[in-house]
């Protein structure tokens, strides 16, 4: 049985414990690198990681900046007078100097986004939704958001009662509709 982290993590942080311990994970990482407003994104900085350094399109290093806990991320910032004669300061940010945010679980957010260029990944994604629409189904018609009985195998019961309830249902409208389907096949 897999035991989730009892404390709120952040995306990054819940990917990067899942790659920890060898699980693939089959959440996407959200993804707003490409919310630039126009300007360079961070596909077009370089990265040296011998100097721990980002480079500007045009060649100019930035430097480390702090880290910011709030976002849990690290600031990269150019230098001002790198950035006042830099020819494409327009298109690279609209204050003084470049600052780039980095996430401290980058490498984890990298790797979900190369596990979800596979299309096996979107196949199981599709078919995760299926699985997890029937029990949103079973929490918001069935009103299991909140169980009424005390001890494990009582809450059992009470799921496999709401799950062989809410089966038939499915079944019958399968029937019906593989009888419509032979009906105008025969027509």
């Amino acid at each position: 049985m897999l035991l989730l982290p009892l404390r709120r993590s952040y995306p990054g942080e819940f990917l990067a414990w899942l790659l920890e311990r060898g699980i693939q994970p089959h959440i996407p990482a959200i993804d707003r690198r490409h919310h630039t407003g126009g300007h360079f994104t961070r596909k077009q900085f370089r990265y040296a990681p011998e100097e721990n350094t980002y480079y500007c399109p045009h060649g100019e290093p930035l430097r480390y900046g702090g880290l910011s806990r709030g976002t849990q991320s690290y600031a990269c910032c150019g230098a001002a007078g790198h950035c006042r004669d830099c020819p494409p300061k327009e298109r690279c940010t609209p204050g003084a100097t470049r600052k780039l945010s980095v996430r401290w679980r980058e490498a984890a957010r990298e790797a979900v986004r190369t596990l979800a260029s596979i299309p096996a990944y979107e196949r199981f994604r599709r078919a995760r939704y299926r699985i997890e629409a029937l029990f949103a189904k079973l929490k918001q018609r069935r009103r299991l958001d909140r169980v009424r009985l005390r001890r494990l195998w009582t809450v059992a019961k009470q799921l496999l009662l709401a799950a062989t309830a809410q089966n038939p249902k499915r079944l019958m409208k399968s029937l019906v509709h593989e009888h419509a389907v032979v009906a105008l096949s025969t027509a």
